[in-house]
């Protein structure tokens, strides 16, 4: 015999069932606080400054510069002003 659905649903009174009174839960403490932690790009930038001249020369560390941030440039100044960036580190 199949099951009807009649059969599958049952009514529960409101009575039986508890509901919480704060209907938003607070997001978890530790992934706040992953947004305090340095990035592995600032490890390395701190690495790099206490090293001073005995960091390796093949190493450079560059931010990435997205599109977006350059949208505001010039179009013929783009390509200068990405070099000067990447020769600042």
């Amino acid at each position: 015999m199949r099951p009807t659905l009649a059969r599958l649903v049952h009514i529960i009174p409101r009575e039986a069932l508890t509901v919480p009174k704060r209907k938003i839960i607070p997001r978890p403490i530790h992934s706040q606080e992953e947004f305090k932690q340095p990035t592995t790009f600032d490890l390395l930038l701190q690495q790099k400054e206490k090293a001073g001249e005995s960091w390796p020369s093949n190493i450079r560390l560059e931010r990435a510069v997205s599109k977006r941030e350059l949208r505001p440039v010039r179009p013929e100044l783009r390509v200068t002003l990405k070099k000067m960036l990447n020769t600042e580190s």
